[in-house]
């Protein structure tokens, strides 16, 4: 039984110190099938509806990289154009910064409308991004050891039962 008992702690000693030492990742995921009537959609992401794109949706995922506090350090936004009949070209607007094709070679433009001009080539896109805006919801982190609370610096180095 005692080693059970020091197996957890050294368990719950290590989950914390790599909690504190990577961050906490919050996941959030939003979905939007963006059409040419949707008027529901984010504010930070649209799919251009043209002739050329009327059947492509889109399916956005947000990563939050958060420091041991649960502040924002970072927030990636990860796309995927759903291109259900293939078309050569999607246009897309973004106010993603760094984005990059993250399945393919298909490339983009940026036209005078500030909007992303996939080659898209009948596939599918698959891209990601930075952007830095305030998140649409509030996060908190509260560390307890042996059920009491606990800053993440002071819980470097301890031992016992980390919730």
């Amino acid at each position: 039984m005692k080693s059970k008992v020091k197996l957890s702690r050294v368990l719950s000693a290590g989950i914390a110190a790599v909690m504190l030492g990577y961050g906490t990742v919050a996941f959030v995921s939003a979905q939007s099938n963006n059409t040419e009537d949707d008027t529901s959609s984010s504010d930070s992401t649209n799919v251009v509806a043209t002739a050329e794109n009327e059947s492509v949706s889109k399916d956005e995922t947000v990563y939050v990289i958060a420091n041991a506090d649960g502040s924002v350090k970072k927030i990636i936004v990860s796309d995927w154009l759903a291109n259900t009949i293939g078309n050569d070209v999607i246009s897309d607007f973004t106010e993603l910064n760094n984005v990059e094709n993250t399945k393919g070679d298909e490339s983009f433009t940026i036209n005078s409308d500030n909007i992303n001009e996939w080659d898209a080539q009948g596939n599918d896109i698959y891209y990601k991004g930075t952007i830095e805006k305030e998140l649409p919801v509030e996060m908190s982190v509260e560390y307890k050891l042996d059920d009491e609370v606990i800053s993440p610096d002071e819980l470097a180095g301890k031992s016992g039962k980390v919730t």
